[in-house]
């Protein structure tokens, strides 16, 4: 265990964060359990240990650097719970609301909420097409979150209805973004408020963040 928490914390540090004994321990577990559970239910295609805590982890608290103070985020088409779990842990005071479609992977969000007794954190078995009917009371979002679910434009339409006025849209894709954008930004509804780009430490894999903010004319000013 000693072993696996110092090779979490030198690929934390890779990107600029350092996690607690106490927070290491919590993500080793989420990993374990995910292992566990991938035996039976494939819930993810990473098998390899380490390279899961590389895409899992490392990758999802990579937003880290661009959540300003949030109150609620949601995280749309979460699979297994990334970002979404490994961000609770790291920022236990966010309201996360985590939405998947696949049942086994919701029934593996739930199990791991409870295990690592997270609070704050609601996981809802839906469709985003069909949120608004499963849930219609929710809040509105401070971030609106998604890691490589689908093409840009289909993401941020999505992410709409939920995103407060103020509040900005991330989407987490791998490299090639630029064909996106440009589809995305002839609509004028979004701006590009921001654009991160970064390497996971151990594969050299290339990563982007993309943080949208809705345009005023898309708020009607």
């Amino acid at each position: 265990m000693k072993d696996k928490k110092n090779g979490l914390q030198t690929l934390l540090a890779e990107i600029g964060l350092k996690a607690s004994p106490h927070e290491l321990e919590k993500y080793l577990l989420l990993l374990d359990e995910l292992a566990l559970w991938n035996k039976s239910l494939n819930l993810t295609s990473i098998t390899d240990a380490e390279e899961a805590m590389e895409k899992h982890i490392v990758d999802s608290l990579s937003l880290c650097s661009v959540l300003q103070q949030p109150k609620f985020l949601l995280d749309i088409g979460s699979g297994a719970g990334f970002p979404s779990i490994p961000l609770k842990i790291a920022r236990p005071e966010i309201e996360i609301f985590s939405v998947e479609a696949s049942r086994k992977k919701v029934h593996f969000q739930r199990h791991i909420v409870r295990k690592l007794g997270l609070r704050g954190f609601t996981v809802i078995h839906s469709r985003i097409e069909d949120l608004k009917r499963t849930i219609p009371d929710l809040p509105a979002f401070d971030h609106v979150v998604s890691r490589a679910l689908a093409p840009l434009g289909d993401f941020l339409a999505w992410a709409r209805p939920y995103v407060s006025d103020s509040g900005s849209v991330i989407a987490m894709k791998g490299p090639g973004k630029d064909d996106e954008l440009d589809a995305v930004s002839i609509t004028g509804d979004w701006i590009v408020k921001d654009q991160r780009s970064f390497k996971l430490p151990a594969s050299g894999s290339v990563r982007q963040l993309l943080i949208f903010k809705r345009a005023r004319t898309s708020l009607g000013l």
